[in-house]
């Protein structure tokens, strides 16, 4: 079977009218549904993968903290499509709440005219500064050698994800063993991995304008047309969930986000 382009793979624990239009990107896009929570029903998707942190963590991947799986490794899901579609040159990871703007086509064809085998965004902040620093001390001691990535959105090249995944299941055999006392984040696992593993990267922001695209602050839905010069937008919601986002921000986000809601437009329905 010849070799296809690249393969969108967008993560979510819900299936929803949300989700269900984040699925329209170009490309072929497979939904990876974590059904952990509880079983989502019926999905008129294709492809799409259900799986749960049992499945997601086998064989030979710990689980991580408690609580966090779906923090902590957001590379599993890229395992676990990339095993069950094998046949794709390039992998482009997606949160479900991040949202592509931008020629995903010509940014493929781009990355591998250029031969790029990992293409993700460093976190803004000084690494000492980083929340997650800790997860990934004990395997890797100095800290200005570790990298951190936003794994919101990733592209990564068939052999990429071989690579990570050796590099991981070695790495479990330490933690699983007691050898290593702290299961790093994927954040900080995926790019300072990629370079230690002599990887071609590049960041995310060399191929697109990613200026929203970090955790905060959350975007509505319908201030997408307003950002169109944006790549990439990361975190986007509607609704309640929205809402939710904005009342951790305090009462005065809690504000805007209300009258944001009370006066936009329903979003449509996909077609």
């Amino acid at each position: 079977m010849p070799t296809l382009p690249y393969l969108v793979v967008v993560r979510a624990t819900r299936y929803d009218e949300f989700v269900a239009r984040r699925l329209a990107a170009s490309g072929t896009v497979c939904l990876v549904l974590d059904e952990t929570a509880a079983p989502q029903g019926q999905v008129p998707h294709a492809p799409t993968l259900r799986c749960t942190e049992t499945l997601l963590r086998t064989p030979g991947l710990p689980q991580g903290p408690d609580g966090r799986f779906f923090v902590y490794n957001v590379d599993y899901y890229l395992y676990h499509a990339a095993a069950a579609y094998p046949d794709y040159a390039y992998y482009l990871l997606m949160d479900f709440d991040s949202v592509a703007q931008c020629d995903l086509d010509a940014l493929v064809a781009r990355a591998a005219s250029e031969n790029m085998d990992y293409v993700g965004q460093p976190i803004a902040t000084d690494i000492e500064q980083w929340m997650w620093l800790a997860s990934c001390r004990g395997a890797y001691p100095a800290p200005e050698r570790i990298e951190a990535h936003m794994l919101y959105v990733a592209l990564f090249s068939r052999r990429a994800v071989s690579v990570l995944r050796s590099r991981r299941l070695a790495q479990a055999e330490r933690f699983l063993g007691g050898t290593l006392g702290d299961w790093p984040t994927a954040e900080g696992f995926v790019p300072t991995e990629a370079r230690l593993a002599g990887l071609n990267t590049a960041p995310l922001s060399d191929y697109g304008a990613v200026p929203r695209v970090s955790w905060w602050p959350p975007y509505h839905e319908r201030q997408l047309p307003g950002l169109a010069a944006d790549a990439f937008v990361h975190p986007v919601a509607t609704g309640t969930p929205y809402l939710r986002a904005m009342l951790r921000g305090g009462v005065p986000a809690a504000l805007k986000a209300w009258w944001l809601m009370a006066t936009s437009k329903r979003v449509p329905k996909p077609v």
